[in-house]
């Protein structure tokens, strides 16, 4: 999906409060799944993204920083692809180490839609609860104290 920006067509999904839908989707690499549930008592991060998506090379990398801060803390980041093929998911990923599970939605997925994201990348903060804490669109460097507070913030209820 080459688009010359990283918008997406207008959906409405969660506010903050909300709870997060929830999800079971395979892992990029592997042959296992993995379930939002799972993590319920933690932070989680969950990020939206495609191979085609320029500020996505800010925020994976952005990301397996954010994980190794919080390495002893119980948050984690799911990194959801969005791309056609799950081949262009593999082949941007070769570019950028990362230290989270990428899982595979492709672009047929209505998981975008229930979340309501409308721009590459989205970052949902979901608290321990299952509900939305931050909606973040993009990623300018900007951005990322941003991220890094609310992370903070939500790990301060724990």
């Amino acid at each position: 999906m080459a688009l010359s920006s990283c918008f997406l067509p207008y959906t409405h999904g969660v506010e903050v409060g909300e709870t997060a839908p929830k999800f079971t989707l395979p892992d990029i690499h592997q042959s296992t799944s993995i379930t939002l549930d799972s993590y319920k008592g933690k932070i989680v991060l969950v990020d939206f993204w495609a191979s085609w998506c320029g500020p996505c090379r800010k925020s994976l990398p952005f990301f397996t920083d954010l994980k190794k801060e919080h390495a002893n803390k119980p948050f984690e980041i799911l990194a959801i692809n969005l791309d056609e093929s799950a081949e262009d998911g593999k082949d941007f990923l070769k570019k950028i180490n990362t230290n989270y599970p990428i899982l595979y939605a492709g672009a047929d997925s209505n998981l975008p839609q229930k979340y309501g994201v409308e721009a590459m990348p989205t970052s949902f903060i979901i608290d321990a609860q299952g509900k939305i804490w931050l909606i973040h669109k993009g990623m300018k460097d900007n951005d990322k104290s941003v991220v890094r507070y609310h992370i903070k913030e939500a790990l301060k209820g724990l």
